[in-house]
């Protein structure tokens, strides 16, 4: 699925200066989500606040990490993580644990984290999102090999990924529906109006035309992919 890039987009984009590239990004149920390492890192409080770089000055977010930190407690809930707290020196502060303690290192893992404590440093269990049978009923009871997660699809769904957590558990509910291979080009709005949303087939397929229209929507996807959507 990886090598032959099954997931891979053939979009082309362009760079600050104009250049084209092709993007290392996956159109799959669950987003890219499908492909991470199952890390699970929260943003610092420091990558809210205005940053002064080489180039120019990224701006202070309206909304703060406090803001954020009651939903990233729930999502570790929802995604299973693994990990503990008080050992890693910049992490952001909460007062509740991970849902579940860390995994076990593998071999290799494990004798290159003794060899960095010899050394003198202070390495610590990354957090990972993992859904483990021994953790809950009901869970995958596969083994968990790690080194299988970065980049590439988990068939055993023990990593926790968007498809797998998020829109499996949605698609419960009788006013859900997931429709794939459509592409969303516009959201228009308008004040006291039927916000019209319209959605085209793939390039490669034939284009059929589809309009949603509510009173309210919501508009989520990846940050580039928001960007053009909404412009």
């Amino acid at each position: 699925m990886v090598v032959k890039g099954r997931y891979r987009t053939n979009e082309v984009w362009f760079d600050k200066d104009n250049q084209p590239f092709a993007p290392f990004t996956h159109y799959v149920v669950g987003g890219n989500s499908k492909m991470y390492g199952a890390a699970s890192f929260r943003l610092r409080e420091s990558d809210f606040q205005q940053t002064q770089h080489e180039s120019g000055i990224s701006p202070a977010w309206p909304l703060t990490y406090a803001d954020f930190a009651p939903y990233y407690d729930q999502a570790e809930q929802l995604y299973s993580v693994h990990g503990i707290r008080g050992v890693d020196p910049t992490e952001p502060p909460t007062s509740k644990p991970y849902p579940f303690g860390p995994i076990t290192p593998e071999p290799f893992a494990k004798d290159l984290y003794e060899n960095v404590q010899r050394a003198g440093l202070k390495p610590f269990p990354i957090p990972m999102a993992v859904r483990l049978g021994q953790d809950k009923l009901g869970q995958p009871n596969a083994p968990t090999v790690l080194s299988n997660f970065d980049g590439f699809p988990d068939p055993s769904e023990a990593k926790a990924d968007a498809h797998v957590t998020n829109v499996r558990a949605a698609l419960q509910f009788p006013n859900v529906t997931l429709q794939t291979n459509t592409f969303a080009t516009r959201l228009i709005t308008g004040p006291l109006r039927v916000i019209p949303r319209r959605r085209f087939g793939p390039p490669a397929a034939l284009r059929y035309l589809f309009r949603f229209s509510d009173e309210e929507m919501a508009l989520a996807c990846g940050p580039h992919r928001a960007y053009r959507v909404a412009h």
